[in-house]
């Protein structure tokens, strides 16, 4: 399970993209890039037909594929070379020691090598459980599922949905994508790639740090944003630099992969679609790009997101999903305040006066330099930036989590005012390039991966796997530990009853949990969907009322069920709510308590 895990993990979020090949990619941070982008994309396009063909597991062609498309290209295009420039290596390590460094204080205490907030266990790792099975049942919520998409991927690599370490493995292709598009800024204009890296830093890393990878789609798709304005704004300068008309393609291309993907982890992503496509028509409009390649670039842009509203209208929802809900929990958390002065206080207080003021009077400094095409574009994020605000406000204020996205077009804009403002002061050259053939780099990442893989075969066996998986989750959960040592009450047919959905997606109680809201009414959930807690587990289903079942229905139709409750009021109000039913406490922990239930004879 290890190998094929990691093996997946690395060849659907980083090397797939190997079969996508162009000649734009000139020094390692825009291979990286690059690579990294087609990736996300294509294995996009791979969850997509899976769902519709109902695939299997695919780890192994696609390998094959990708050994096949590797010996093709290197022996077809065996000149393209790539510049690995030392210094550029030198900074990327140092980018990446420093966020180490963050870590350690804000980040590496806390890391737990799984998903462990409710949103992305109970939302985004179930749509990847169901997606592993070739089913999707988004009720109605219409959050795309770009990177849950490429979980199920895994998790058919590897054989099972009840291990997260991979799936969350992968999101470590965010920072990486986020270090290598610094340095490209950076080889650029020093400038505009010193202020992105202190952004990225602060920010990303130190700011939002474990929220990148808790499952939850809220940084990701403000990294991806972010990444996607990065490109756009290195496409715009090599327009102003009339750079080669083959490195100013890449970097389109770069932009439109990376929008492309913004709009399927989640639905802000798209805010920059109508940014790119204007900017991309003004571009064919004046010649700088042909008529061919800009409805390729537009192909790119829309495909993915086309194909998520594909899947998700194929289950017959409205495409804006449950926003006027979301509408709704704006309305009541702004209280007495109104939304948009609520929404730009979440946001202060999450970045601060002084952060948030030094992006703002970086991306108006825009203004000063409107001749450029840099300046222009970021004048263009800077409006994108203050419609999401808008929006933001509207919608989705209940949490600053929606509206980090904000902050992260804000910052694209900001570091676009510097370069424009800065013009060519300080540019990173090539006098420590050394030319390297593709053909190198294509050995270099095979043994890495063969070495990495069989490393972790090695040393992680299934039952360390399950021991780590189970460990993690008691650290974020504590009252699964309550659970376990006393799992041998439920016998074969009892079911966890509590208001914690979680418990339906951790190990031991997977598919035997019922959650309520109210106490008094149960539905059963699980990895792959809710079920009629006294039908079967075969064929979970969308949410349905006659999937309700009452305590004393459960308690009747599964022997051995046990309820969690996690306060003395919970337990007060579980009495009151069934006088008929005898409640026995048989273990505490803390707060939590675990109850036997019983029908009186009465």
């Amino acid at each position: 399970m290890a190998l094929s895990g990691f093996l997946g993990a690395i060849v659907y979020s980083f090397l797939i993209g190997l079969v996508w090949h162009d000649r734009s990619e000139c020094d390692l941070p825009s291979f990286i890039v690059s690579l990294a982008l087609k990736s996300l994309w294509i294995s996009w396009l791979v969850v997509v037909f899976s769902l519709i063909t109902g695939a299997g597991n695919l780890l192994i062609p696609i390998a094959l594929i990708l050994i096949v498309a590797s010996i093709w290209h290197d022996r077809n295009h065996n000149t393209h070379k790539l510049e690995i420039n030392w210094l550029h290596i030198a900074l990327i390590a140092g980018v990446f020691a420093l966020s180490l460094k963050i870590f350690s204080y804000s980040f590496w205490g806390f890391y737990i090598p799984v998903f462990d907030v409710g949103d992305g266990i109970v939302s985004w790792n179930r749509w990847a459980a169901e997606l592993s099975e070739n089913r999707y049942f988004p009720v109605d919520a219409a959050y795309p599922v770009l990177f849950p998409g490429i979980w199920s991927l895994i998790y058919k690599a590897q054989g099972s949905h009840s291990l997260w370490m991979f799936a969350e493995f992968s999101l470590w292709i965010i920072p990486l994508i986020l270090c290598a598009s610094v340095m490209m800024i950076m080889r650029a204009n020093l400038l505009a790639g010193a202020a992105a890296a202190v952004f990225v830093l602060y920010f990303f890393f130190e700011l939002l740090g474990r929220n990148m990878f808790n499952g939850a789609m809220d940084a990701p798709v403000a990294a991806m944003m972010f990444t996607a304005a990065l490109a756009m704004i290195l496409s715009a300068n090599a327009s102003d630099q009339d750079e080669r008309q083959e490195l100013y393609e890449g970097r389109l291309l770069q932009a439109a992969l990376a929008v492309g993907l913004a709009s399927t982890v989640k639905q802000a992503g798209a805010m920059l679609i109508p940014v790119f496509l204007i900017w991309l028509v003004l571009l064919y409009w004046q010649e700088k790009v042909e008529g061919r390649r800009t409805l390729f670039m537009i192909l790119i842009t829309l495909l993915p997101g086309a194909l998520f509203m594909l899947i998700f209208l194929m289950n017959e929802f409205h495409p804006l999903g449950h926003f006027e809900y979301l509408r709704g929990l704006a309305d009541s958390s702004s209280g007495d305040d109104s939304k948009l002065a609520n929404s730009f206080s979440l946001l202060l207080d999450a970045c601060g006066p002084v952060l948030l003021s030094v992006l703002a009077l970086c991306a108006i400094s825009n203004l000063f330099r409107l001749q450029t095409s840099v300046a222009r574009l970021g004048l263009a994020l800077l409006i994108s930036a203050i419609a999401g605000f808008l929006l933001f406000a509207d919608c989705c204020s209940y949490s600053v989590r929606n509206g980090w996205w904000v902050v992260a077009l804000l910052a694209a804009s900001a570091i676009a005012g510097v370069m424009a403002i800065s013009g060519n002061a300080i540019r990173i050259g090539a006098a420590m390039a050394v030319p390297v053939r593709l053909t190198q780099v294509h050995m270099v990442l095979a043994a890495a991966t063969l070495a990495a893989t069989a490393s972790v075969g090695l040393t992680l066996p299934d039952d360390r796997l399950a021991e780590i998986q189970a460990n993690s989750e008691i650290r974020f959960m504590p009252q699964a530990a309550l659970i376990r040592r006393n799992f041998q009450r439920l016998k074969n047919t009892g079911l966890v009853l509590s208001r914690d959905q979680r418990l339906g997606f951790v190990s031991g109680t997977a598919g035997r949990h019922a959650f309520t809201f109210n106490l008094t009414h149960f539905v059963g959930k699980g990895p792959v969907g809710f079920f009629d807690a006294c039908g079967t587990h075969d064929h979970p289903a969308p949410y349905s009322d006659e999937a309700v079942r009452t305590l004393a229905e459960i308690l009747e139709c599964r022997p051995g069920s046990l309820l969690l409750v996690g306060s003395p009021q919970d337990l007060s109000l579980l009495r009151k709510a069934h006088p008929a039913i005898l409640f026995k406490q048989i273990d505490a922990d803390k707060n939590w308590m675990l109850l036997e239930a019983q029908l009186s004879a009465g």
